[in-house]
């Protein structure tokens, strides 16, 4: 036997894979006489990044600023940890963006300066379906500077 092409098993169950990965098992024959077997197992994530980016300053209160139908289950961590926020004109005052899930607040992105903090609701990790519908909408008092700014939800996903 040949000590290449052997398949990959994606229904391997050892040892158990996180949410957003996948099991999977590779099996190749050993050097030796007989042929041996060795099994190694593991379990592969699926990154799946949402990146926004707003070129401009909010033009009205409570302005829909981003909207986006998944089309694959998509887990976000407690906070949206790893996340990440970049801007060119940073905000003057303290600025909150809402972060909804069909339309039920889930989180905020904060602006303090050119620093964005991500938070959701009591910490929770998120998770999105397929046809879920995540939205973004400007605070009630937009931001005087406050622009061409993005930020990456860093998520994983699982179908």
């Amino acid at each position: 036997m040949s000590n290449v092409g052997q398949p990959l098993n994606f229904s391997a169950t050892t040892p158990a894979a996180p949410a957003g990965s996948v099991n999977v098992t590779f099996q190749a024959d050993a050097p030796g006489t007989p042929p041996t077997v060795r099994n190694t197992s593991g379990y592969v994530t699926f990154a799946y990044d949402v990146a926004i980016y707003f070129p401009a300053l909010q033009a009205v209160a409570n302005q829909e600023i981003f909207r986006l139908a998944f089309g694959h289950t998509t887990n976000f961590a407690g906070n949206f940890v790893g996340s990440q926020g970049s801007t060119k004109t940073a905000a003057t005052a303290t600025t909150t963006f809402i972060v909804k899930k069909n339309g039920t607040q889930i989180g905020t992105i904060v602006w303090t300066g050119s620093t964005a903090t991500f938070t959701t609701t009591s910490g929770a990790a998120e998770s999105f379906s397929a046809s879920d519908v995540l939205t973004i909408l400007g605070p009630a008092t937009p931001d005087v500077t406050l622009a061409n700014w993005s930020v990456t939800l860093v998520g994983t996903r699982t179908s």
